[in-house]
């Protein structure tokens, strides 16, 4: 969560993560659980689901029947007048004997394949959190808190309890507030009573204290990071794009930069100065000008003269203004970005967005590792952090996240393709089976691959992203197979030019152009994605902008 979230000297008890959040702008907390599902795992042998709407409320579910549905549905507003919100914020678990209990909260629901290969080891164990419920009701777990009716452990180390605002990294839409997940506070005092109430009744029920147990969200978290980087991104592009304002940055620059140059020349040619003091009959002698004052003087009367041609208070004004929308916006870009790239590299995060689904016998799991992935690589490499990863990485290997899924169910052909075999009729055949080939007709599935192939194609056209011809010709021909995937027809035209020389090309050939993007339904999903307020139908020169990664850039 953003690192001013209650207060910025607000740090709750949170299990030691396998991450360090060193850029400063966002810091570890405790959350309700996002919208998703919850797999709870007794005594390795019984499986039990849940689900869990976008504020944190449990709907049980049989964990073994994946639901058809991506969404959880909301509690009714009858079912929140009769308090059944605060009730099925509760997981009950039998204790007639002492249980060992594992929990995990995905994103997605999982698969029978997926639920079996964790029951029986071949899928790692460490994705959950281990408990241990004792008959007296004991329950030992790290992190674990004990809640009574004063609620203040929650009040103290649960952001939805503890405030009623959760702001954004930046305001879009009008919007400041509820990050990547939304946000629901708790702290209605009707409803703090009432759950103070329940406590109470639990606890001489069942003799035993309730708990609340923390579960790990690394998706959610790599979601929350993604997010917050990219709305910086977007409010500083929103400012520098204004008529005039990148004219005017460049011309503040420029004269920052003279009046640097000037000063420190003068300082360099400036020699003490030799001044009388009195008249000389007078016993009056000479004093010497130390050369810093001279340059001093010297300077001041050049830049006299040169504020005579500007308005420099007007200037010191705009530079301050641009510090605020887009200097110190664009640093905290960075520092999220760094957080990003280290989570982007932990295998706790690889394991679960591969570990999660079974895409090779579920289209619906394929579907859904689809649209996460999406949600947590959204716009690529954008910083020097992610450039390491994605260059010296992820654009390296066939089974990295920037691929992941290119092949749809046939995930094997993955390093086949990327190594340059034409398994092109293979693709194209795996599409035509009749549940897969109606989840591609999904306009959410056609955005995020549109999404994923405009991260990937920005990527690997960083200036700072530096890859062999092996690695380009691996991306060509990963591209060209998520094309097929995805049911769209491709060819392959290889020109060599320059970025200025294509860009000038676009925009005076328009046969060009209604070539490059004719009639694509790829393309007008891109368009959507970049905000267009057109579909690129026909030709545009900001679809090829953005997908070579110089969108924005005037060359």
């Amino acid at each position: 969560m953003p690192h001013h979230t209650v207060r910025t000297d607000w740090h709750p008890v949170v299990p030691k993560q396998d991450v360090e959040l060193t850029g400063g702008e966002f810091k570890y907390g405790l959350r309700t659980l996002r919208m998703g599902y919850l797999y709870v795992l007794l005594d390795n042998s019984i499986w039990e689901g849940y689900e869990v709407t976008a504020e944190g409320c449990l709907r049980y579910f049989n964990a073994r029947e994946m639901p058809e549905s991506g969404t959880v549905a909301p509690l009714s507003s009858g079912c929140r007048q009769e308090n059944h919100d605060i009730k099925c914020s509760f997981l009950h678990v039998d204790n007639h004997r002492d249980r060992t209990v594992w929990l995990a909260f995905s994103s997605d629901a999982w698969s029978p394949e997926v639920l079996k290969g964790y029951q029986n080891g071949d899928r790692p164990d460490s994705r959950f959190t281990k408990l241990i419920v004792s008959k007296d009701g004991k329950v030992t777990a790290d992190g674990a808190l004990v809640i009574d009716n004063t609620l203040s452990s929650l009040t103290r180390n649960v952001a939805e309890y503890a405030t009623n605002f959760f702001a954004s990294t930046a305001k879009v839409d009008g919007s400041v507030t509820g990050g990547a997940h939304g946000f629901h506070p708790r702290t209605a005092p009707q409803k703090m009573q009432w759950m103070s109430s329940y406590i109470n009744r639990l606890t001489e029920e069942y003799k035993c204290p309730v708990m609340a147990v923390p579960v790990d969200d690394v998706v959610g978290v790599v979601q929350e990071l993604n997010v917050g980087r990219l709305m910086l991104l977007e409010e500083a592009n929103e400012y520098i794009e204004q008529p005039g304002i990148f004219h005017k940055h460049m011309i503040s620059e420029a004269i920052t930069w003279y009046l640097d140059v000037l000063k420190k020349g003068i300082a360099e040619k400036s020699q003490p100065r030799m001044q009388a003091t009195g008249p000389a009959l007078g016993g009056y002698g000479p004093k010497t000008i130390p050369k810093e004052q001279v340059a001093e003087e010297t300077f001041a009367s050049q830049y006299a003269r040169i504020l005579e041609s500007y308005d420099e208070p007007r200037r010191a004004a705009f530079a301050q203004e641009f510090a605020s929308h887009f200097t110190t916006p664009m640093a905290r870009f960075d520092a999220i970005d760094k957080d990003l790239a280290a989570w982007y590299q932990h295998d706790l995060w690889r394991r679960v967005i591969e570990q999660d689904y079974a895409p090779e016998s579920c289209a619906s799991g394929w579907a859904w590792q689809m649209l996460t992935v999406a949600a947590c690589v959204q716009g690529g490499a954008q910083g020097k952090a992610t450039d390491k990863v994605w260059g010296e990485h992820w654009l390296n290997s066939a089974t990295s996240p920037a691929y992941l899924g290119f092949t749809g169910m046939q995930t094997s052909l993955a390093g086949t393709l990327f190594s340059g075999g034409n398994l092109y009729a293979d693709l194209k055949t795996g599409t035509t089976s009749d549940e897969f080939a109606n989840i591609l007709k999904n306009s959410a599935i056609q955005r995020s691959f549109a999404t994923r192939l405009v991260a990937l194609s920005g990527s690997i056209s960083r200036p700072g992203v530096a890859v062999s011809d092996a690695t380009r010709k691996g991306y060509m021909a990963m591209t060209q197979g998520a094309m097929l995937t995805a049911g769209q027809s491709t060819v392959v035209v290889t020109w060599h030019t320059t970025l200025r020389k294509l860009k000038q090309r676009l925009q005076s050939d328009a046969a060009l152009r209604q070539r490059v993007s004719k009639n694509n339904a790829t393309f007008e999903v891109i368009g959507k994605q970049l905000g267009l307020k057109e579909a690129p139908r026909g030709g545009s020169a900001l679809v090829v902008d953005e997908l070579m990664g110089i969108h924005g850039k005037a060359l």
